[in-house]
């Protein structure tokens, strides 16, 4: 079962949200080999009434498998919490509870309703991106029939959500982590807020050039594009409208053979069909997709 000691009055910090708020994360995973990169962004986009209770939408949170759901935090409880369609949990569950101090804990499998297993244990003040926070960990560790394991969870106060692990060993290993680049709060920008993101995912010489479909396709708002190249070269990586006009520039640099993976944030651009293309010295390919808002 969930347990804690008192209600933290401030714990609603450690969790902001407001229509516009949105993080953006450096995601990385390995099973024991090179890590693999990719990059996410968490944002609200709107608010409203349901039951009686105020939520707001987003798109997704790095510890959780949901997308596009309605989140909200409870004033009474200090949780943040997020609306099912389960009835006997009166429509929601717990994710966390925000108000915790060091040695409460939560236990899903005891206690219906809740989301994570945790015990807080490490509160510390923090300066982070000029910003006197303060970061809350919650972990939790596990035997499973694969063998040992443990999750963290991060959160700072005037911030958000922070950083993620989850680390499995025994019969196999991986580790998944996310870091908090940036973030916007209350229209005030923090850190590396870049929706385009490039990152090399493999520094093995690929045998030929090749441009991936993007993925998610459809998207709203974020998609991310894979292409490899042979040789050193020029790439640029460019995104034109159904009328052939540019809407942005993706890449235009020098890069060493690899496979490389650039994320865009479409937020600014209108829904429709948009074009990706990629040249080299000596290739050149395009590919279709669609964004849906």
């Amino acid at each position: 079962m969930c347990s804690h000691s008192f209600a933290d009055t401030l714990s609603a910090k450690y969790f902001p949200l407001a229509v516009g708020n949105k993080w953006v994360y450096l995601n990385g995973s390995t099973s024991g080999g090179p890590f693999y990169y990719s990059t996410s962004i968490t944002r609200i986009t709107k608010d409203t009434v349901i039951n009686g209770k105020k939520y707001f939408s987003i798109n997704n949170i790095p510890f959780t498998n949901i997308i596009n759901f309605w989140i909200r935090y409870d004033s009474t409880s200090g949780q943040l919490k997020w609306f099912n369609n389960i009835a006997s949990c009166n429509n929601e569950d717990m994710i966390f509870d925000l108000s915790a101090i060091i040695g409460d804990s939560c236990n899903n499998s005891t206690m219906p309703c809740t989301v994570n297993n945790y015990i807080c244990n490490y509160i510390n003040d923090s300066l982070l991106w000029g910003i006197n926070s303060r970061v809350k960990a919650y972990s939790y560790y596990f035997t499973s029939s694969g063998g040992p394991g443990f999750h963290t969870y991060k959160f700072a106060k005037s911030i958000g959500f922070l950083y993620l692990q989850y680390t499995y060993s025994g019969n196999y290993f991986s580790s998944t982590h996310s870091w908090l680049k940036g973030f916007v709060i209350n229209g005030q920008v923090h850190g590396d807020t870049n929706t385009i993101s490039l990152i090399q995912i493999s520094g093995m010489v690929p045998d030929k050039f090749a441009l991936y479909q993007n993925y998610p396709n459809p998207f709203n708002p974020v998609t991310n594009i894979k292409y490899q190249i042979k040789n050193n070269s020029l790439v640029n990586l460019r995104v034109y409208d159904v009328l052939g006009k540019e809407a942005v520039t993706l890449v235009n640099e020098k890069q060493s053979p690899g496979v490389y993976e650039v994320t865009w944030d479409a937020s600014a651009y209108p829904s429709g069909v948009y074009f990706y293309t990629i040249e080299t010295q000596s290739h050149r390919d395009t590919k279709k997709m669609l964004l849906i808002k």
